[in-house]
């Protein structure tokens, strides 16, 4: 059995900040909630170009954002939203995940050589990660706060040299990339 308790399970609720970026205080609801890992988008490294594999000779996607958007995994995707909260002022996202160019499960046919973009692609990352942080430590299932703890502690720390809703660039978390890019490997 997956649970040693009974009754209900806290589980990791897993959000995407949303794609009204490049401003501050875009994150949207449902991400702006409390106790909850708001995801932001960072940009991949993969072409989607004719010569690559894609569809289009710029290397669009279904979203129609072209290579030049996917050409760092270090920049985030200029659609994330950025914190602040508007509801109480909370730093936003907590951490980021890739989000560009993002090869998805879409049947075949016109899409099938595109890959997708959106803070929606970068949310399951985190969400997959929670689940294999719990299959290796099953003690942590239930316990929300250390989970969403060590997802914090592990990202890899990403700082822009820009402020953000008030919030220094350079600041660890700050309005752009939260805490920095989550790092499944640490």
């Amino acid at each position: 059995a997956p649970f040693t308790n009974s009754g209900n399970q806290e589980m990791v609720i897993v959000f995407s900040s949303g794609n009204n970026g490049p401003g501050p205080q875009t994150v949207t609801s449902p991400g702006s909630a409390k106790n909850v890992i708001t995801v932001g988008a960072a940009e991949s490294v993969r072409s989607l170009s004719i010569a690559d594999g894609g569809n289009d000779p710029g290397g669009a996607d279904g979203c129609m954002l072209n290579d030049t958007n996917a050409d760092s995994a270090d920049d985030l995707a200029s659609f994330s939203s950025r914190g602040p909260s508007k509801i109480d002022g909370e730093i936003g996202p907590d951490v980021v995940a890739p989000g560009v160019n993002i090869r998805s499960s879409v049947p075949g046919g016109r899409y099938a050589q595109f890959g997708w973009s959106g803070t929606s692609m970068a949310g399951p990352h985190v969400a997959g990660a929670a689940a294999l942080l719990w299959s290796i430590h099953p003690e942590l299932i239930g316990d929300v706060d250390r989970t969403t703890a060590i997802f914090r502690a592990t990202a890899d720390a990403k700082t822009t040299s820009q402020s953000c809703g008030g919030v220094d660039g350079s600041a660890i978390p700050n309005n752009t990339y939260g805490m920095g890019v989550l790092n499944i490997e640490k």
